[in-house]
C-alpha cells in the first residue's frame, strides 16, 4: 500500500540506464541534480556524454526535476523530456538556507537538498517535514564527514574525502 517508491538508477552503462527506465520502473518523477565528471570511462569522454547517457532515465509523460545549471546539460534534459512528452522542472537552490543545512550530520550539496526539496513539494510533503526525515537518514558509508578535536588547546579537523 505504498504511495510512493524511490528508487536510484545505478547503472553506468547508458544501455543499462535506458533498460532500466524503459522496460523496469517506468517512473513518473525523474531526478538528475546534475551531471558530474563521474564514470567518464563508462559514460564520457566528456560532461556532456554524461548528461546524455543519464537523460535516458528521463520518464515517459511524466516530471522531471533537475538543478543543473550547465546551458548545454541542460539543452540535452530539455530535448530528452519533449522527446518524452514530459514537464521539466529546473531547480535553483536559493531556496535552502544555511539554517535548512545545518541539519546535516555531514556535508551535503545544496542543490541535492534542493531537488529532494522540489520533489517533495510535489508530492505534497511539506518542507519541514520533509527536511526532518532528511536529517534522520542514514547517509551513504563514504559520505564527506569533517570531524573536530580538541587536544592540548588545538583543534584537530579530520575529514574522510579522497583526493584524486
Amino acid at each position: 500500500k505504498a504511495q510512493a517508491i524511490v528508487i536510484e538508477c545505478m547503472a553506468v552503462q547508458p544501455r543499462l540506464q535506458y533498460v532500466t527506465e524503459k522496460l523496469m520502473v517506468r517512473s513518473t518523477v525523474g531526478i538528475i541534480t546534475n551531471a558530474r565528471h563521474d564514470h567518464l570511462d563508462v559514460m564520457g569522454p566528456t560532461v556532456y556524454d554524461v548528461a546524455e547517457a543519464l537523460s535516458t532515465t528521463v520518464p515517459q509523460n511524466g516530471i522531471f526535476f533537475t538543478a543543473e545549471h550547465d546551458p548545454f546539460c541542460l539543452a540535452i534534459f530539455q530535448k530528452r523530456c519533449r522527446e518524452r512528452k514530459t514537464r521539466m522542472v529546473e531547480v535553483k537552490d536559493e531556496g535552502v538556507s544555511d539554517e535548512d543545512m545545518k541539519g546535516f550530520s555531514y556535508l551535503e550539496h545544496r542543490e541535492n537538498v534542493a531537488v529532494a526539496l522540489a520533489v517533495c513539494s510535489h508530492l505534497g510533503v511539506d518542507k519541514m517535514k520533509a527536511l526532518s526525515g532528511m536529517y534522520k537518514t542514514r547517509p551513504d558509508p563514504g559520505v564527506l564527514r569533517i570531524s573536530r578535536v580538541q587536544r592540548d588547546g588545538k583543534e584537530i579537523i579530520f575529514t574522510n574525502g579522497i583526493l584524486l
